[in-house]
């Protein structure tokens, strides 16, 4: 179907007629200083979420850290207590005293 170029039918006057409504001065517009706080806000709302997604990143960081410090401190924890075992049958020999029996692991 081919659209029509006349649109005598659609306005009978042959010109465009308002239609009561909101005009664009009705419209809540922000003026040109709400504008500006608008834009000021939401550089500052953008420079919030750059800080909040940065201290996001270094917390997971930490907690990373934090897993390999525990790690760490627990295989040190395991070693003293093997090199404390070890060492005290040499150490009550030398002072004449019976070996103890072995000492509770530490866990953690």
């Amino acid at each position: 179907m081919k659209p029509h170029s006349d649109c005598s039918d659609l306005f009978p006057s042959g010109r465009f007629t308002r239609v009561p409504g909101p005009t664009l001065q009705a419209v809540n517009l922000p003026s040109e200083e709400e504008a500006m706080d608008v834009s000021a806000l939401q550089a500052h709302l953008e420079e919030l979420h750059r800080v909040l997604l940065k201290e996001q990143e270094m917390r997971v960081a930490l907690e990373e850290e934090i897993g390999r410090l525990e790690s760490a401190l627990s295989l040190w924890k395991r070693r003293y207590e093997d090199l404390k075992a070890s060492n005290a049958p040499h150490m009550n020999e030398e002072r004449g005293l019976p070996s103890p029996t072995p000492a509770k692991k530490l866990t953690g």
